[in-house]
């Protein structure tokens, strides 16, 4: 501050008297007298300890999720339908008989690829084809 530039620190961690802690971030900026130099200076934090605990459940969460994929041998994929951007985990790749390393530049060919796996998982499942009419006549 000594420089008169507005410094801004990411986040502090406050001790209020009671024990607890506050998560703040603050802003810190100079007061410039008329000829130039720092006499004094203003501080502004905002509490965002309740953002903070809310990011610590989002970590618990998603480490729990992973955890559970990883224990079933499971793998996740995503597509952005607005951007046609399409991801998966390294295990789907492997699931679907791809290298980790591999790219998935191919939209196409790794939904086919997905459609396919998904299909023979239902007909294992159900013990039907994914293709078989579900309907029956109703007999009177």
């Amino acid at each position: 501050m000594t420089t008169g530039r507005t410094v801004r620190v990411a986040e502090e961690i406050l001790h209020h008297r009671d024990g607890g802690e506050i998560h703040v971030a603050s802003t810190s900026s100079p007061l410039l007298g008329e000829n130039g130099f720092v006499i004094g200076g203003v501080k502004i934090m905002r509490d965002i300890t309740e953002r903070k605990r809310t990011e610590e459940a989002l970590q618990e969460s998603e480490e729990q999720l992973r955890l559970a994929l990883e224990a079933g041998s499971l793998g996740t994929w995503y597509l952005d339908l607005d951007s046609g951007e399409f991801g998966a985990s390294p295990q789907t790749k492997v699931l679907h008989g791809l290298s980790t390393e591999a790219g998935l530049e191919n939209q196409e060919r790794s939904m086919r690829c997905i459609r396919r796996t998904g299909r023979r998982s239902q007909r294992r499942w159900s013990g039907r084809s994914p293709n078989e009419d579900r309907t029956r006549p109703s007999t009177v």
